[in-house]
Order: structure tokens, then C-alpha cells, then sequence
């Protein structure tokens, strides 16, 4: 059976199999640092591309009041109808990450699993980090994950992740071909398989990331005056260790924190 060409995130509900596993790690970690650097008071979080909306739900449980917006128009209403048995269907909007406008300020924002590549230009990443900015209160903090580039890669990757819901199996395989440090772009292709007792299903997307090291990621980071980088760790899970000025692993948290008073 062949793969058919379709946008993977135009099906939530099987994507949510393979991702939502780590959320109770990854709220329990927001939570972790929302207390060891944000502000004192306040629990309002905003998520750009939230997807499924699985990180908002989690943190909603956990007392926080929860913003979210995404481009894809499937998975908004996934998130929507995810947030509905709680009262917040309308706290999930469609919206762009550079364009987006928030309807209040928050004391957190995150923006995990290197969504944040998805800006592909220098100026949609700012763009983007000024609208956080704003949004965000003074103190208040933004939280990226993101995996950071290994120029010196010259083979392609593979990644594989399976999730089960009742009797459905989903199975998501990343291929990533080598960077390209001249227009800054990674491809990757992923594939999406679902097997349950009477379904099987076989979808394919491609698309490209902006590429990232620590030089230039904290280069994009420094041109927004109104953030400052209070700390960097290691992962999204587990236990939340700082990561050392020598340290190889890619997998990165940076933690932002909107100035109180801007240089």
C-alpha cells in the first residue's frame, strides 16, 4: 500500500496518538519554569502552534487560564472541541505565528517541538518574537523548544515514533535530509501510518525548516530588545537540567523573559 501525499496535520486525531504521550512531561516542565523564573503572580498562557491543543488542556487542568493559535484550521477545531467539556472551545483561534494578535497579556508562552523553525526567514522570526513580546506582561516569560542544527551532518536521519489508542496503532517516521547552512533549510518528509482492526491508512507531507545553531539562534534571539535569555536547558522531559556551556546535545529550551524596563 502506498503513501498518499497529504498534509499530516490535517489529521489531528492520529497525530495526537503518536504526541500526546509527553504531555504530562512537557506541562509538568512549563510549570517547573513558569515558577523557577516567570512572575509571581498570574497563570494565563498563551501557546502558538498549539495543535491538538493537548499542552493547553493539560495546563488548564493544572489551574492555568489558556490562549492558543494555530494555522491549520483541523487541528483548531480539534483543540476546540478538546477544550470544550471545560469551558474554553473559544480560547483556540486560527491565526499565523508572525501575524497573530493576542487578546490579552500573559504570564507564559510556550512554543515546543521546534515549531518555531516554521518561520523560514530572518524577519518572520522576529516578527514573530515581537508579537510574543508584546503579549507577554513585563516578567512574564516565552519558552521555545527546538532542536539546533549540526552543520557538519552530511547523511540524512531517520526518526520513528509509535503511539497506540485503544486498538489503533499510529507509527510516525521523519526523514531528514542534510542541512543546508547556504539559505539556512532542513527538508523533511514524514509518514504517517495508522493500523487498527478495520482501517489502515497511509499519508505523506514534506516540508522544510529553517535551520539553527547556538550562535544563530541566539543572534535572532538578541535582536528583540524587549526579551532577554534567562536560561537555556536540555529537553523538554524529565528531570529540567541546565544545559552547560559545553554541551552537544541539540535538543534545547531556551527560556525568554520580557524586560521590565527596555534597554
Amino acid at each position: 500500500m502506498s503513501y498518499v501525499q497529504a498534509d499530516i496535520y490535517d489529521y489531528p486525531r492520529y497525530y495526537d496518538v503518536v504526541f500526546d504521550q509527553d504531555t504530562d512531561a512537557e506541562s509538568r516542565f512549563l510549570e517547573l519554569l513558569a515558577c523557577r523564573h516567570g512572575p509571581r503572580r498570574g497563570r494565563r498562557v498563551l501557546e502558538p502552534a498549539c495543535g491538538t491543543g493537548r499542552v493547553l488542556r493539560a495546563l488548564h487542568s493544572r489551574g492555568w487560564r489558556v490562549t492558543g493559535f494555530d494555522a491549520n484550521e483541523a487541528m483548531v477545531r480539534f483543540a476546540r472541541g478538546r477544550l470544550a467539556p471545560v469551558g474554553a472551545r473559544q480560547a483556540v483561534h486560527v491565526a499565523r505565528m508572525e501575524s497573530f494578535a493576542a487578546p490579552h497579556r500573559f504570564e507564559l508562552a510556550c512554543c515546543l517541538l521546534s515549531s518555531f523553525r516554521y518561520l523560514l526567514s530572518e524577519r518572520a522570526a522576529r516578527m514573530h518574537l515581537r508579537h510574543v513580546a508584546r503579549a507577554l506582561v513585563p516578567g512574564g516569560l516565552y519558552v521555545i523548544g527546538i532542536d539546533l542544527t549540526d552543520y557538519s551532518r552530511k547523511g540524512c536521519q531517520h526518526e520513528r515514533w509509535t503511539g497506540r489508542a485503544g486498538r489503533t496503532s499510529v507509527t510516525w517516521n521523519l526523514h531528514c535530509w542534510p542541512p543546508q547552512r547556504e539559505g539556512r533549510r532542513e527538508r523533511l518528509r514524514a509518514r504517517l501510518d495508522v493500523l487498527g482492526r478495520s482501517e489502515r491508512q497511509r499519508w505523506e507531507s514534506s516540508w522544510c525548516f529553517r535551520t539553527y545553531d547556538d550562535e544563530e539562534l541566539r543572534r535572532t534571539v538578541a535582536a528583540i530588545h524587549e526579551l532577554e535569555l534567562v536560561a537555556t536547558y536540555v529537553g523538554s522531559h524529565g528531570p529540567a537540567r541546565q544545559a552547560s556551556e559545553l554541551e552537544v546535545r541539540l535538543d534545547r529550551v531556551l527560556v525568554l523573559r520580557k524586560r521590565r524596563t527596555t534597554p
